[in-house]
């Protein structure tokens, strides 16, 4: 039997969840622990959509209907992805 890759979303990854809440949001993951994924929308830069996770699955509240990659970030930290400088 071939192993199941696991798909887990990372920060910075560029998603697509559609939900009944929010309908289709297509935007970078801003934020992400093991309670709640945050989406920065594409053109949007003034609001995030919180998505509550529940034991690892998206939260019944949602009416989640399905999620896909756009793409992986290749970058690993939040200041890379951000372009932050000091």
């Amino acid at each position: 039997m071939a192993d199941e890759q696991e798909f887990v979303f990372e920060l910075g990854d560029t998603v697509a969840l559609n939900t009944a809440r929010y309908g289709v949001v297509i935007g970078k993951i801003y934020y992400r622990d093991g309670d709640l994924i945050r989406i920065l929308p594409q053109g949007v830069s003034d609001r995030l959509y919180d998505f509550p996770l529940v034991d690892g699955e998206f939260s019944p509240e949602l009416g989640f209907k399905d999620a896909r990659w756009i793409s992986k970030n290749p970058l690993p930290t939040f200041v890379e992805q951000q372009d932050l400088q000091a």
